[in-house]
């Protein structure tokens, strides 16, 4: 089912920056992982060490455990976005969407040019049936972006809440913008939408 890629992306969506007291500073990115340097981009140390052993609990699914210790990391560089957003994420993939919705948008109440927030927003709006919600905190998040390669995945999160909403010439419109820039050829292509995109509209037309 297509809600098992909104999943997905919740888990593997880690194109963040991290925060220097409360600036903004970049990480390098290889393969959607971060790649640290080192623990500079934290407010020391220890707050570094409890974000590593976090993710590591999350990676055994001891999902409790890494709870801990990204509260423990927060607590000592509370202003540290990626901190949060993986906290968030700890909560999405367990199906705990209110305690993650309220860590994203405690992000962007300090953060509001802070673009992965608002994506993750909008995957969540879809798993919560507010479509409405879904495409606007994904236009929100395409404004903000730097690169064009990380536009397509919002534009399917789009495509997406328009067909929910029964709309599929709103879903056509950015499922053709994100196929013209993805090719099928392409490994990164989301067949798994395709297939979704085309089972729906069909339904939708026979009404």
């Amino acid at each position: 089912m297509y809600l098992n890629r909104v999943n997905k992306i919740l888990l593997i969506h880690i194109m963040f920056s991290f925060g220097l007291g409360c600036a903004s500073e970049h990480s390098e990115r290889n393969n959607n992982f971060i790649e640290y340097k080192d623990s500079t981009k934290f407010l020391n140390e220890f707050s570094f060490k409890y974000f590593q052993i976090a993710n590591k609990y999350k990676k055994l699914k001891k999902f409790s455990i890494a709870e801990d210790y990204y509260k423990k990391s927060i607590d000592l560089d509370s202003c540290n976005n990626v901190v949060m957003l993986n906290l968030g994420n700890l909560y999405s993939i367990q199906g705990r969407y209110i305690e993650a919705k309220y860590w994203y948008l405690k992000i962007i109440k300090r953060d509001t040019t802070y673009s992965p927030a608002y994506f993750n927003l909008a995957e969540l709006s879809n798993q919560l049936h507010e479509y409405e919600n879904a495409i606007e905190y994904a236009h929100r998040s395409i404004n903000l972006i730097k690169t064009r390669e990380d536009m397509y995945p919002r534009l399917i999160t789009i495509s997406y809440a328009y067909i929910m909403l029964g709309s599929c010439d709103s879903a056509k419109k950015y499922f053709e913008e994100y196929k013209k820039n993805v090719p099928q050829s392409s490994p990164a292509f989301d067949f798994d939408y395709l297939f979704f995109y085309t089972e729906q509209c069909e339904d939708l037309k026979s009404l």
